[in-house]
C-alpha cells in the first residue's frame, strides 16, 4: 500500500463550541446537533438553517480530524505559513499586491 502524506491546516486559534462538541462526543448526527442549536441557542436560532448546518458539519470535521491527531502527536508540527494579520492588507503591501489592491 502507498503512502499518503497528507497536509491539513487547523485554525490558531481553533475555535470549538461546547455545545457541539458534547453532542459530538455523545455520538448525535450532525441532523440533531443543528435542530437543537436552533432551538436553545438564543444567538444561533437568528442564522438561516443552512448557514447553522455548515457550521456544525465544519465543526463535527474538526473533531473527527483531531481525533485522529491525538492518537498520534508527533503528527502536530509548527506550521511552515506566517500568521496572517487581520485584513491582510499589510501583506499585499509587503508582496507589492497589484495597483488594484493598493487602492
Amino acid at each position: 500500500m502507498d503512502k499518503i502524506d497528507l497536509l491539513t491546516c487547523i485554525p490558531d486559534p481553533l475555535s470549538i463550541e461546547e455545545d457541539v462538541f458534547e453532542f459530538w462526543v455523545t455520538g448525535y448526527t450532525v441532523e440533531h446537533t443543528v435542530e437543537n442549536r436552533l432551538k436553545t441557542d438564543i444567538t444561533i436560532g437568528s442564522y438561516d438553517r443552512v448557514v447553522v448546518d455548515i457550521d456544525t458539519r465544519d465543526q463535527f470535521q474538526t473533531f473527527e480530524l483531531l481525533e485522529g491527531l491525538l492518537k498520534k502527536p508527533q503528527s502536530f508540527r509548527p506550521s511552515p505559513v506566517a500568521n496572517v494579520p487581520n485584513g491582510g492588507d499589510n501583506l499585499i503591501q509587503l508582496s507589492g499586491g497589484s495597483e488594484r489592491a493598493r487602492r
